[in-house]
């Protein structure tokens, strides 16, 4: 007969007391515990909470650039390098999914993610055309294989249901029947490195052609309403010509006869475009908010953003007074008053419309994005202690929005341009607070507003850093440092000139070996090695270190192998020079005879023990305590 479980758990071999009282309540389902029901959580709750727990390392390298920490990009042309391959060799692998799916058809990953299964595009020259095949172009927006493939169906397109056709027309006022812009794909590296190099059509496609373009005409076939004129007034001011603000003009004149209410991007692209309904009224933002409320249409930040730009568009008036003080001069009237100053009377006018317009933003409660608070910058009076004090109210308020747990929105893609102002103020006024919050306020988690730009983000901060310099010891100045070169930005020219000059300005009362020594590796590494001007400078540094007064015996050692490795980069890149002129030379069919072969290697020789010899003799390189050897 078997043993009761019960009289087993009270055995001696395993003294497992609370059991029995388990099994003495488990009939009659009384436990001496309460279960607590299940907490509902998401997919992504655990990784939420370790994010929230282990930091950001702020001062890492990014590994968008990097597979391996030895792979560091030292130069821009690494890092734009680095991030390509690795965004080409994703974009190969999805591209063999499309060509072969059939090599992927038994892959039963779970959760089954679209991302990587991509499929490939529809061609409108070999799909029949059918409006479920128009209608999938539309949606993965294949605007030119769209409009083949619309043209394609011929009679058959006046059967399409009006849904279809609205969301064809809709795509084509946006895009102006092209496809999308790089700006606007998925892939980042080829964002930020080709979009402002790529060349796209700005003007609407209405105005080259005889007949109206595909988004007028089917603008002629849908029913009139509020949405479709709207959507046509948009792509006509999107894309502006004359012929094209014109048109959006009278529709928007016809618009309004009929009883439409526009939507709000209709007066946000005729702010931008400054078009006036009446051609002998200047143009007047006030007048576009007033037709707003008139409409009952609340403005929106984006609203706010077109105005903000309206308004620093005139700030720039040094060539139009140029225009008028030449005429001025060249005409009878030789007098000019030179008490009056028209930029600065314009200048202080701007700021007035500038401070008339934040206080509108506050009685409708809308908060200013960075972009507005860059433009404020620039429109403030041209005084530094005016913008120091501008500035630190404006980040104490984004300050106090990050402690509140609000997010710092992107509702431009100008709006990073508020970071690079911030720190040319800061730097400007040598304010350390203010460099520091600036660059708090970017690092914080809350943060969506990043710079795009690998030359604005490496001159943001190189601000930093120079503006850092002034204001800090070299020690103290060497921990900061560190901590950005070359891990977030490359060793540039003009953050080594800066670094150089102030070293040579602050000796002989301040010496910091480690700066020095960082500064010669970061250099090695870097292409400044390639320019001789600042490589003689970085020369002239070394050879003013004395081992026996500024270096301990362990950093004399140092000291010694940083220059050999230092004179034998420049060697190298010489050698390297020498090679490639030869190799030109030869190319265009200039013989170069052995001898002077031979006496350039001489030359070469000489040239390199003469450098050796000034370097480790007359500098104390040279040193007669025999602890070091």
């Amino acid at each position: 007969m078997a043993t009761p479980l019960f009289v087993f758990y009270r055995s001696p071999l395993c003294r497992f007391h609370p059991l029995p009282i388990f099994y003495r309540n488990f009939h009659t389902g009384d436990l001496p515990f309460k279960i607590p029901a299940p907490i509902k959580r998401s997919s992504t709750d655990i990784l939420q909470a370790m994010a929230d727990t282990v930091k950001t390392d702020e001062n890492a390298p990014h590994f968008a650039y990097i597979d391996d920490t030895v792979t560091i990009p030292t130069t821009l042309l690494q890092r734009k390098n680095y991030l390509l391959a690795k965004e080409f060799g994703r974009r190969t692998a999805l591209r063999l999914v499309e060509e072969w799916p059939t090599l992927f058809m038994l892959d039963r990953d779970q959760p089954r993610l679209a991302v990587f299964r991509p499929q490939k595009p529809l061609n409108p020259e070999l799909v029949e055309p059918t409006e479920q095949n128009l209608l999938h172009m539309i949606t993965t927006r294949q605007v030119v294989d769209a409009v083949k493939l619309y043209e394609r169906m011929g009679e058959n397109a006046e059967n399409i249901e009006i849904s279809t056709k609205m969301e064809l027309f809709k795509l084509l006022c946006y895009y102006n029947e092209e496809n999308i812009p790089l700006d606007e794909i998925e892939w980042a590296a080829t964002r930020i490195y080709f979009a402002e190099v790529e060349v796209r059509n700005t003007e609407w496609k209405g105005l080259k052609a005889d007949i109206p373009c595909l988004a007028e005409q089917l603008f002629n076939k849908l029913p009139k309403t509020g949405e479709t004129y709207s959507y046509l007034i948009c792509g006509l001011c999107k894309f502006p010509t004359i012929y094209s603000l014109t048109q959006a003009k009278i529709l928007y004149k016809q618009m309004i006869s009929a009883g439409f209410t526009p939507f709000e991007d209709v007066f946000n692209l005729m702010i931008k475009n400054e078009i006036t309904l009446d051609e002998n009224t200047k143009f007047d933002l006030k007048f576009w908010l007033q037709e707003m409320s008139k409409f009952n249409v609340r403005p929106s930040v984006t609203t706010f953003n077109y105005i903000f730009q309206n308004l620093a568009k005139n700030t720039n008036l040094e060539e139009n007074l140029e225009k008028d003080l030449t005429n001025m001069a060249s005409s009878d009237t030789h007098f000019i008053d030179t008490k009056k100053d028209p930029l600065k009377d314009e200048a202080l006018n701007l700021w007035k419309s500038a401070k008339m317009f934040i206080n509108e933003m506050k009685a409708l409660n809308i908060e200013p994005s960075l972009f507005i608070y860059a433009k404020i910058l620039e429109l403030s009076p041209d005084d530094i202690s005016y913008r120091i004090a501008l500035l630190n109210e404006i980040l104490s308020n984004l300050e106090e929005k990050l402690f509140n747990g609000k997010e710092i929105k992107n509702t431009n893609f100008d709006d990073q341009t508020f970071f690079l102002n911030s720190m040319s103020i800061a730097s400007t006024g040598q304010s350390e607070s203010l460099l520091d919050r600036t660059l708090e306020i970017y690092n914080n988690r809350n943060n969506r507003v990043k710079i795009v730009n690998a030359r604005d983000e490496i001159r943001f901060f190189e601000n930093y850093l120079i503006a850092k310099l002034c204001c800090l010891s070299l020690n103290n100045f060497f921990l900061v440092y560190k901590k950005f070169v070359p891990n977030i930005i490359p060793l540039t020219t003009t953050i080594f000139g800066t670094i150089n000059n102030q070293i040579n300005k602050r000796k002989p009362g301040e010496f910091c070996w480690p700066l020095l020594k960082r500064l010669t590796e970061n250099f090695v590494n870097s292409r400044c090695a390639y320019l001789d001007k600042l490589g003689f400078s970085m020369i002239e540094q070394l050879r003013e270190v004395r081992p026996n007064q500024h270096l301990s015996i362990e950093e004399a050692k140092e000291y010694f192998k940083l220059c050999e490795r230092l004179i034998n980069v420049i060697e190298e890149i010489d050698a390297r020079r020498e090679y490639m002129e030869q190799k030109r030379r030869k190319e265009e069919g200039i013989l170069v005879e052995e001898e002077e072969l031979n006496i350039a290697a001489v030359k070469e020789e000489n040239i390199k023990n003469e450098l050796v010899e000034e370097n480790v003799l007359s500098n104390e390189f040279y040193v007669e305590d025999k602890r070091l050897f």
